[in-house]
């Protein structure tokens, strides 16, 4: 028999090994109780062998993954002998770690359970990076708020919790009242700076459940669910007096002499079935009518089926 076949490597040989991989391992009993873990496992996790020996991996669970997600991962590894995926993890200090994990039952020669093994890979950078790559799709390079793409992509998705969630929805638009104007007058420069102080004035206004975006030039748009008439009227003065008290000089307009906003508000009840361009409109329609009433105010249109 050649002498480097596998039957005659030493189990240390092994064991050298995988104290040396810059993965994570560890192994348990079949029990799922711990009896080993590599020295790459405590850099990633903060725990030691001697910590969580006789103890069930569980104690690194994150609480972002429910009963179903465990169940189907261990009827994969019972059932093929195998499960891979990206799960999350919680280290000794609390910090979450994202792990692409891979578990195998290991069988004696009977058949049985004899050990059960986890190799993982800590993919926590790779998970910050796609959420900032994902964040920069959705959020408008200026002002900080979600972008019209956004907006486009949640729009329906709204309507149709609403709908499901028996609850009124309205979307509100908000206009920057003569900013051609401001424009003209302050120059470009100090009329993206009033963009990123109207577009935070807002943001400060926004209570649990409502979403900014820019819509485009300087003009927002934002989802409330669940309001009634009175708690409509109260969230429009809310906006209002949001960008009122930032007292912006605003010397060429016609309204105040400093900056203010219009607000249309399309308000939809659960029992109305619109698309998404037709709320659009009804906005759209409520803001033109906030214009044509002198600006520096809020309209809203309560849809009504015919």
């Amino acid at each position: 028999m050649n002498k480097h076949e596998g039957s005659n490597i030493h189990p240390d040989v092994f064991k050298l090994m995988v104290d040396k991989m810059r993965h994570g391992v560890v192994l348990t009993d079949p029990n799922k109780l711990i009896i080993y873990v590599n020295p790459a496992f405590t850099e990633l996790t903060g725990y030691s062998l001697a910590e969580l020996s006789g103890k069930n991996p569980g104690i690194l669970r994150s609480g972002k993954h429910d009963k179903s997600f465990y169940d189907h991962l261990w009827n994969e590894v019972y059932t093929n002998g195998h499960w891979q995926g990206e799960i999350w993890n919680r280290r000794k200090d609390g910090e979450l770690i994202a792990e692409w994990q891979n578990i195998y039952s290991l069988l004696d020669e009977s058949g049985q359970v004899q050990y059960f093994a986890s190799i993982f890979t800590d993919i926590s950078e790779n998970k910050r990076l796609e959420s900032a790559l994902k964040r920069g799709m959705y959020i408008d390079g200026l002002t900080g708020v979600n972008n019209r793409r956004y907006f486009n992509e949640k729009i329906e998705q709204k309507i149709k919790e609403s709908i499901q969630s028996n609850q009124s929805i309205t979307l509100m638009m908000i206009d920057i009242d003569f900013f051609k104007r401001y424009n003209d007058h302050y120059g470009h420069l100090q009329g993206d700076q009033c963009l990123i102080q109207v577009a935070s004035a807002l943001s400060s206004c926004l209570q649990t459940g409502e979403k900014l975006s820019r819509f485009g030039g300087e003009e927002f748009v934002l989802f409330l669910p669940g309001l009634d008439q009175q708690s409509l009227l109260e969230a429009t003065n809310r906006f209002l007096n949001g960008v009122r008290q930032l007292k912006l000089p605003h010397e060429d307009s016609p309204v105040l002499d400093t900056v203010t906003v219009s607000i249309g508000a399309a308000f939809i009840t659960p029992d109305q079935s619109l698309s998404q361009t037709e709320v659009l409109e009804l906005a759209d329609q409520a803001l033109y009518q906030a214009k044509e009433k002198g600006r520096n105010r809020a309209i809203s249109i309560n849809y009504k089926l015919q």
